[in-house]
C-alpha cells in the first residue's frame, strides 16, 4: 500500500511494486477482513478508514461482505493521486481522498475501525500519525496494522529483499509492539511469513506460533 505525492505515482507502483495484485490475493484480502470483522465493535453501523489503501483492493473485500450497504461505510486514503483514482474507477461508489498521514487527523468524520496494512514503515512521524489515528478512531474504535519487521534470524533476508528505498522505518516487532501500546491498548498480535516465488506464486501464511520470527506482523488494538 502507499503514502507519497509523485514519489507514488504510476512508475512507483511500475517498477518497485510490478506485482502489485498477485500480492494481494483474494486469500489475503480475506484474511484481513476477517481480522478487522473480528475486532471490531459490535455496533449496528461501522465507519472504516484505511490508511493507504492502495488500489482499493481491500475496501472492495468488505463491501462484498456488505453488498447491501447495511453496515459498513467505507473511506480510503492515500497520498498517491494514480491509486486514488484507480480506487475510484474500481469502487464509484465509496468514499476515496487524496490525503497524508498529516492530514487524517482533518477528516470530517470518526471511524468505529481504522486500518492500516503495509504502510506505517513509510511514514517519517509515527508519533503525529498515532495521535492523528486516535483523533478519528471513535471511544471504542479499533486499529488494526501489518508491518514488515526488520529484526530475529529473518532480519537481515527482510533488508537484503526490500526494494522500497520508501521505508524509512525499518524497525524491529517489539519497537511497533512498543509504539501501539503506547498510544492505544494491544488486543493480539501475530506473525506473517510471505513472499512472490520466482514462480510468481504469492505465499501468504499467519501464525501465532512463529510471531517472533516471521518477516511481518498483524497488530490488533482498541483506543484507550
Amino acid at each position: 500500500m502507499a503514502l507519497g505525492g509523485e514519489t507514488y505515482g504510476e512508475a512507483y507502483f511500475a517498477s518497485t511494486y510490478r506485482d502489485y495484485l498477485r500480492q494481494n490475493p483474494a486469500r489475503k484480502l480475506l484474511y484481513y477482513r476477517s481480522v478487522v470483522t473480528q475486532h471490531m465493535p459490535p455496533n449496528a453501523q461501522i465507519r472504516i478508514l484505511d490508511i493507504g489503501c492502495g488500489m482499493g483492493g481491500f475496501l472492495e473485500c468488505l463491501r462484498a461482505s456488505d453488498p447491501e450497504r447495511r453496515r459498513l461505510t467505507l473511506t480510503g486514503v492515500d497520498v498517491s493521486e494514480y491509486a486514488i483514482g484507480a480506487c475510484t474507477t474500481r469502487l464509484p461508489n465509496e468514499t476515496f481522498k487524496v490525503t497524508s498521514s498529516d492530514q487524517i487527523a482533518d477528516l470530517d468524520d470518526q471511524f468505529e475501525v481504522v486500518t492500516a496494512f503495509d504502510v506505517l514503515e513509510h511514514l517519517p512521524n509515527p508519533e503525529g500519525t498515532a495521535a492523528a489515528i486516535s483523533d478519528r478512531l471513535t471511544d471504542d474504535g479499533t486499529l488494526t496494522l501489518v508491518v514488515p519487521v526488520y529484526d530475529g534470524p529473518l532480519g537481515p533476508i527482510v533488508r537484503l529483499l526490500d526494494k522500497d528505498h520508501s521505508h524509512v522505518q525499518l524497525r524491529s516487532r517489539d519497537w511497533w509492539l512498543d509504539w501501539t501500546s503506547a498510544h492505544f491498548t494491544v488486543t493480539g498480535w501475530e506473525g506473517i511469513f510471505r513472499m512472490l516465488t520466482p514462480w510468481h506464486q504469492y505465499v501468504h501464511i499467519p501464525t501465532k506460533m512463529l510471531r517472533r520470527v516471521a518477516p511481518a506482523i498483524l497488530i490488533t488494538a482498541r483506543k484507550g
